[in-house]
């Protein structure tokens, strides 16, 4: 009877902290670059725009500068899907929350690109 007392309180807490956890995580993703931008000839201001701050930099032995960025795909903020959790969270009282976290937790890969 005690555990019973003891755990009601904690599963309710964990169900309440959980609940909308992958509807802010689905609303707050990073953007994608927009490769389209970025051609051979663009300038670096360019590519830093679209690619953010190169994750390392080294000088080549004819001189020129070798960039790596990183950064990440297929983790854009997506209204619509966030919407989907919303809804399914009200329609399963919250109990599809810890699927959709997961599903939240495993979108987006990283990437790296080198450019001369």
């Amino acid at each position: 009877m005690n555990l019973k007392i003891i755990i009601a309180p904690i599963a309710i807490h964990w169900l309440l902290t959980l609940s909308g956890c992958s509807i802010i995580m689905a609303l707050n993703g990073t953007p994608e670059p927009n490769f389209d931008v970025i051609k051979v000839g663009a300038t670096r201001e360019e590519v830093e725009f679209e690619l953010g701050k190169p994750a390392s930099s080294k000088e080549l032995s004819d001189g020129k500068k070798e960039d790596s960025y990183k950064y990440e795909i297929g983790n854009s903020p997506n209204p619509g899907r966030a919407s989907i959790y919303g809804y399914y969270d009200l329609a399963t009282i919250g109990l599809a929350e810890p699927i959709f976290t997961i599903i939240e937790l495993v979108q987006g890969d990283d990437e790296e690109t080198q450019i001369v």
